[in-house]
């Protein structure tokens, strides 16, 4: 007899993080992909050259390292899960950078009040996190830890993005909610082994946003932004940048 499955929450969410196939993929990711050229001209174009930046879900350093790479001086990552940090640490060694990653989780971020320039949580990292009430408190998290006219950069999937309605349109989506879950919900085989992400709608993103108390919110396509070369391509879809700011 097969045992049920497992609820979504945090800890099992934590869990498929340290998964060994998810963690090589990342490790590849940093290897082989580094930042996109989307991200690199959003962080020209949003970040100060030196001001603290968070990169939030860091995995294993691919975007951490980039930003150094382009000349930012104040770069640390944080990652739920320690096998993610360790990798991470270890490709900033091997490249003679010196980058301060630790494990923590977004929901409980370990950085002062107003400490932060930017945090950048890439990858989807956000709707890694199950429930809207625990994406709201890491919302509330980073909007704590944000300097005032502090920049927050994101990356999500939409249900409404033209790429994906028709397949959340379909019935069987609200017959598919995993244990625990919500409408958007996705726990499914990859490449990258069993991964959770939530895919919420624009409306939604646009709420959760407001309610941390964000303001000049805006939602882009990566494809709008940048052509990006096939190493990208091949290792993720089409995605928004969300950005945002925290008032003065």
């Amino acid at each position: 007899m097969a045992p049920p499955p497992r609820k979504i929450d945090l800890a099992y969410a934590g869990e498929l993080c340290r998964g060994k196939t998810f963690v090589q993929a990342h490790v590849e990711a940093t290897e082989t992909v580094g930042l996109w050229e989307s991200e690199k001209i959003l962080a020209h174009h949003f970040f100060p050259k030196n001001g603290r930046i968070l990169d939030l879900g860091c995995g294993a350093g691919r975007a951490s390292l980039g930003l150094v790479q382009l000349g930012f001086t104040e770069v640390e990552g944080v990652d739920v899960a320690p096998e993610m940090v360790a990798a991470a640490k270890a490709a900033a060694a091997a490249r003679g950078l010196t980058i301060p990653f630790y494990t923590a989780s977004a929901t409980e971020l370990p950085c002062a009040d107003q400490s932060l320039a930017v945090v950048f949580f890439s990858g989807g990292g956000l709707m890694q996190i199950p429930g809207r009430a625990n994406r709201r408190k890491a919302l509330g998290e980073i909007f704590r830890v944000l300097q005032p006219g502090g920049i927050f950069l994101s990356t999500t999937y939409a249900r409404d993005m033209e790429e994906y309605t028709d397949f959340w349109s379909e019935p069987e989506r609200q017959e598919e909610i995993p244990p625990g879950g919500e409408f958007g919900d996705l726990l499914e085989e990859s490449d990258q082994g069993l991964v959770y992400i939530h895919v919420p709608s624009l409306q939604e993103v646009q709420e959760d946003f407001s309610q941390a108390g964000f303001e000049e919110i805006n939602a882009i396509a990566r494809s709008m932004i940048a052509d990006e070369p096939p190493e990208v391509l091949q290792s993720s879809d089409e995605c928004l940048f969300w950005h945002a700011r925290k008032p003065l």
